[in-house]
């Protein structure tokens, strides 16, 4: 309960996608097995997904590949169905079908078990958290039930999260945009100033 609590109080106070990732990484760990963890946000028409940010026990990880083809695969599923999905065997799921590339990765990064925790509630861009584990049949049904019981809140709290990254990054674009047509009109007031006085 004091873990759950704690995690609460970590989620509400994210103000970007790092920090928040962070929080679950270091969180999670304290309520069930964890090794790697990211986030994955769907992409331009809904046929890819973008791993956005990963932790490797608790260490930021610079993702080798980060774009998935999204149709087919485990990932879209659990986007469907909304509750989280349990993957106990990832390598031998990611070996009996090409398409789980994401999986492959995973495999390839010797994780053994994964649950994808969907991303939707409150949020702007459809995305999976994955949490995942190096030990072969690590997650259990309680951790499955624990998760789902998290759901809504850790879905709440990324929503949130990707809203404030979105509202700050189209301000920097109105600052941007703001700053060309200052750089843009002094020129041409200048211009118009020397017509002016040729004419």
């Amino acid at each position: 309960l004091n873990a759950i609590f704690a995690l609460i109080g970590r989620l509400q106070q994210g103000s970007n996608l790092d920090q928040t990732l962070e929080f679950v990484a270091e969180e999670f760990a304290g309520l069930l097995p964890l090794d790697w963890v990211g986030v994955l946000f769907v992409i331009g028409n809904g046929n890819s997904i973008k791993l956005d940010r990963s932790y490797t026990e608790g260490q930021v990880e610079v993702a080798v590949r980060s774009y998935f083809p999204l149709p087919g695969t485990l990932l879209q599923q659990a986007l469907r169905q909304g509750t989280p999905l349990h993957v106990a065997d990832v390598p031998g799921t990611a070996a009996a079908n090409p398409r789980y590339r994401f999986l492959a990765v995973l495999a390839e990064r010797g994780m053994n078990a994964a649950i994808f925790l969907p991303v939707t509630s409150q949020s702007p861009v459809p995305g999976v958290l994955v949490v995942a584990s190096r030990q072969a049949g690590a997650y259990t049904p309680e951790h499955l039930e624990l998760l789902s019981n998290i759901a809504h809140l850790v879905s709440h709290s990324f929503g949130r999260t990707v809203r404030l990254a979105d509202q700050s990054r189209l301000a920097a674009i109105g600052e941007f945009a703001s700053g060309i047509a200052h750089e843009i009109r002094n020129p041409l007031a200048t211009i118009v100033l020397a017509l002016d006085y040729f004419k």
